[in-house]
């Protein structure tokens, strides 16, 4: 841009300055010989090759002249000034001048109201597209009064209830108070209390079909997300009571098809809703909502103060009611999580702690659906150990409630679970084979929730049975779904899981089994994840000791057993403690 020289700019700001008196005095003197002078304001303004400001000084001057009685030159006036904000790029009252054009078009043929419809409509579009709320509240009053004269109450009580949204009556914007007045007159009518009634009945009967999709289809089938996302459009207009089952319905298929921006963009939105409420429970499902998703991307550190509040406003009668309202026992969840965030953040005595709540909640539940969902918590954080002797209860009950049929949410966690105890108990071939179509099955619904971890217990059991090109691939997958999901959550074992094994591939030549291993501790170190840290470095402080480097592995193994002691619940680091006293000594 082209700066202006000083005597430029003061031209162009005396000229401008003539625009509001002449406009102001068209307005409050004589209408006849303040439009002349109006005109002709412009018409100077505009000789002097003046472009800023001038489309929406033409629109004003096009609001007097269609007052005045002269419709059609006031819209070619609008044509104009249209024509001039396209060329000069200069779009800030776009919304204005079509709700000018709206206006007077209703001015001129009240009996084809079509035409200044299209034209609010487009006011009403510009000024949503910019944020511009002000704008669209002025538009959609100019709206709902044309729909209010031509029998459409509905329709205008439809265009309102979303401008009028957030805003209380105030003598700087009059219009807001005359929107009330309209809406509530509007509210008031047997057609539109009809037509709210009918909405929420098709809303909740959505709600009620994805509620189904989710236990039926799972959480990652386009049906469910179809669903949710059409009891949104249903929802659109007047506010609608089944609003937070649809945001969540929608954030439980993006939780399993791995969508980490658009769960937090719910979680924003369930913020908003309960802004003025910040002890209510639905305030506890935002703050589990934001740890779930935080633990997912890898950040332990942020999910453990957002579950630590979900748990801390945790409430026996209000939890039945949410549990009874959304199908999920909240604390089932908020606990389950936090415990799974606990232990890779090394404190893994705590983890045990809230994991034994969770077990005591589930036992006083009759939810199925719920009582799932906290066996699967369990088994969850056991796997994570990898102590099947502790995880084998919780497996069991999963797979006795997906044998009867009661519960088939997720049909792809239940084989595998199903695979991994046959591989335990020692029907290794079996084991493998039932893994290996689970997650065939994940691959084919795009579920992602147990990625990760799935993977890495599979690659461990292909590796032990001498399937080490089959286990390198699965952790490959593993890493490539993380890189495209933003699934961070168990990088560090999946780096460690691919050093163990390049490790068993060929122990004559460490420098790949090496570099997984640092990797594995550099995303634990960032992650902050200090257990992660210490299975990584134990297993790289190994090879170092296996090779001569003792030096190497007891400068790589002192730092990730700082702060830790010994407990049952991470026999790794009595194994960690024993071989780091013993490089001392050498």
């Amino acid at each position: 841009m082209v700066a202006l020289s000083q005597e430029h700019g003061l031209a162009l700001y005396l000229a401008l300055g003539s625009l509001p008196s002449a406009w102001a005095r068209a307005r409050l003197a004589d209408r006849a010989s303040g439009s002349t002078e109006f005109r002709q304001a412009l018409a100077e303004y505009a000789s002097q090759g003046n472009k800023a400001h001038l489309p929406f000084y033409q629109g004003l001057f096009a609001e007097i002249e269609a007052e005045g009685g002269s419709a059609e030159a006031a819209l070619v006036g609008i044509d104009e000034a249209l024509t001039l904000a396209a060329q000069t790029g200069e779009h800030w009252f776009d919304a204005g001048l079509h709700r000018f054009r709206g206006e007077i078009l209703i001015k001129q043929n009240p009996a084809d109201p079509a035409p200044a419809e299209a034209a609010l409509l487009a006011a009403i579009a510009v000024a949503q597209q910019q944020k511009a709320r002000s704008f669209e509240l002025r538009a959609a009053l100019s709206l709902a009064k044309l729909y209010q004269s031509t029998g459409r109450a509905v329709d205008a009580h439809d265009v309102l209830a979303p401008a009028l949204e957030g805003f209380a009556p105030t003598p700087e914007f009059p219009q807001i108070a005359d929107a009330k007045a309209l809406f509530e007159a509007v509210a008031a009518t047997d057609e539109v209390k009809a037509a709210v009634a009918s909405r929420r009945r098709r809303v909740d009967l959505q709600v009620s079909y994805g509620q189904a999709l989710l236990q039926g289809r799972g959480l990652s089938a386009p049906e469910t997300k179809a669903a949710f996302e059409r009891a949104r459009e249903l929802s659109s207009g007047p506010a609608v009571a089944s609003i937070p089952e649809i945001t969540l319905g929608l954030l439980a298929a993006a939780e399993g098809r791995g969508d980490y921006e658009a769960m937090l963009a719910f979680a924003d939105e369930m913020q908003r809703a309960v802004a003025g409420s910040p002890e209510s429970a639905l305030a506890g499902l935002v703050h589990r909502v934001r740890g779930q998703t935080k633990r997912f991307t890898g950040d332990f550190v942020g999910a453990r103060a957002c579950l630590e509040q979900a748990v801390a406003m945790l409430d026996p009668t209000r939890d039945s009611e949410l549990a009874l309202r959304f199908k999920e026992d909240p604390g089932v969840y908020a606990m389950g999580y936090l415990a799974t965030v606990l232990w890779p953040l090394g404190e893994v005595d705590r983890a045990r702690l809230v994991s034994e709540e969770l077990t005591l909640r589930i036992a006083h539940l009759s939810n199925i659906a719920s009582i799932n969902d906290g066996n699967l918590h369990r088994m969850g954080l056991e796997m994570i150990r990898r102590d099947f002797v502790r995880a084998e209860p919780h497996v069991q009950a999963v797979l006795a409630i997906a044998r009867d049929g009661e519960v088939d949410k997720w049909p792809g966690p239940f084989v595998f679970l199903d695979g991994w105890r046959e591989w335990q108990v020692g029907d290794r071939e079996a084991g493998v084979k039932r893994m290996r179509q689970a997650i065939s099955m994940f691959a084919e619904q795009n579920f992602v929730i147990l990625d990760g971890l799935f993977k890495a217990v599979l690659a461990e059991a292909e590796a032990q049975g001498g399937e080490i090109e089959a286990a390198l691939s699965t952790i490959d997958s593993a890493l490539a779904v993380s890189n495209r999901t933003g699934q961070r959550s168990d990088d560090a074992e999946t780096h460690r899981v691919r050093g163990e094994i390049l490790l068993r591939q060929n122990p004559a030549a460490p420098a790949p089994a090496e570099a997984a291993f640092l990797a594995a501790i550099a995303v634990a170190q960032q992650q902050q994840a200090r257990s992660f840290e210490l299975r990584a470095a134990l297993s790289l402080a190994k090879l170092y000791q296996s090779t001569g480097r003792p030096i190497d592995a007891y400068d790589i193994l002192g730092p990730a057993l700082a702060g830790f002691s010994p407990t049952p619940e991470f026999p790794q680091i009595a194994e960690a403690k024993a071989l780091l006293e013993s490089l001392a000594n050498l």
